[in-house]
């Protein structure tokens, strides 16, 4: 057996790693001779699968997690259901700044995991809560969306500004790990932030009325003046937080 041990000075070991295996690929080697990568290359792999493990079993904690507090099985579904909204977000953000999805990159995702789904706990409690003053699916919806928008957007806001710095100073060797993070953590932020707003009112919907009367609800509910919605107990419907 033969092994040649070199140095990576490249901040981008995986690019490192793809250009080694074609270099491999291209050579005329042997069926009886075996080829094998270690060091970085090994721990990365490594790496990469204990994340993949962490993420399944966060996403599963926190699903039990809002089952036992909220006390409802449906409406957990809809706030796990905006996680793949952050990793749009994330990959998004990843391909703008030219950056690769790294070990570091992907502790950011998950991250995201215990983040983002603050924003839609946020929404969805203030649903129910509304429904059990009266208020219809949609109305629920459609008042919780308004009344909560500030502060979602508020939380998103001062976590992404808060990261900047760290997300920007990514050409520097000894912070790239954080610049990784941070960039995946504002994407999948500001990603699953605004899409929140949008589709956990639909996916509520679907979980709770009967899909054919789905879009002609919604646009009745959209179209009613603020004074036709119910109040909340002790004031207007435009309460603040």
């Amino acid at each position: 057996s033969a092994s040649i041990s070199a140095g990576i000075v490249a901040e981008d070991t995986q690019s490192v790693g793809r250009a080694l295996a074609a270099k491999i690929a291209d050579l005329d080697i042997p069926s009886s001779v075996e080829v094998k990568t270690g060091g970085i290359f090994q721990q990365i792999a490594e790496g990469f699968d204990d994340v993949f493990t962490a993420m399944a079993v966060g996403i599963i904690l926190v699903y039990l997690v809002m089952v036992a507090t909220l006390g409802s099985l449906r409406n957990p579904l809809v706030v796990v259901l905006t996680l793949p909204l952050a990793v749009v977000g994330a990959l998004v953000a990843l391909a703008l700044t030219g950056r690769t999805l790294s070990l570091s990159a992907m502790m950011g995702i998950l991250l995201l995991i215990g983040v983002v789904v603050t924003n839609a706990i946020v929404l969805i409690v203030f649903v129910e809560q509304l429904r059990e003053r009266g208020y219809g699916v949609f109305d629920a919806l459609v008042e919780a969306s308004r009344v909560r928008m500030r502060p979602i957007l508020m939380t998103a806001f001062t976590t992404t500004f808060a990261l900047l710095p760290l997300a920007t100073f990514g050409g520097k060797e000894n912070v790239i790990i954080g610049a990784e993070l941070a960039t995946v953590v504002i994407g999948g932020l500001i990603s699953s932030t605004f899409l929140t707003l949008v589709v956990v009112p639909v996916v509520y919907t679907l979980l709770h009325e009967n899909i054919p009367a789905v879009g002609g609800r919604m646009v009745s509910a959209l179209s009613r003046a603020p004074a036709d919605r119910p109040t909340l107990a002790g004031g207007s419907a435009d309460g603040g937080d």
